[in-house]
């Protein structure tokens, strides 16, 4: 799977573009990296993304994001140099 091959470490931060209802995400948490940064274009996608991991333990090293500016994203993926 996707997740496998990623081959994540405690200490990594995934950069998740388009991550929709979050099936990806949910995965990608529970392989145990340090956080996912899903970003969003759609409005719609992150209040699903919100609602789908309310409650739940993993959100805490969960961040959505909403941008779509191509920009923004490499903007934020500065603050993690």
């Amino acid at each position: 799977s996707i997740v496998e091959k990623a081959g994540l470490k405690p200490t990594d931060t995934v950069l998740e573009i388009g991550p929709g209802t979050g099936n990806l995400t949910k995965r990608l948490l529970q392989a145990g990296g340090k956080a996912v940064v899903a970003v969003e274009l759609d409005p719609r996608m992150v209040l699903e993304l919100n609602r789908r991991f309310q409650g739940d333990p993993l959100a805490s090293r969960l961040k959505v994001k909403f941008s779509w500016s191509p920009l923004f994203i490499l903007f934020f993926l500065s603050s993690f140099v």
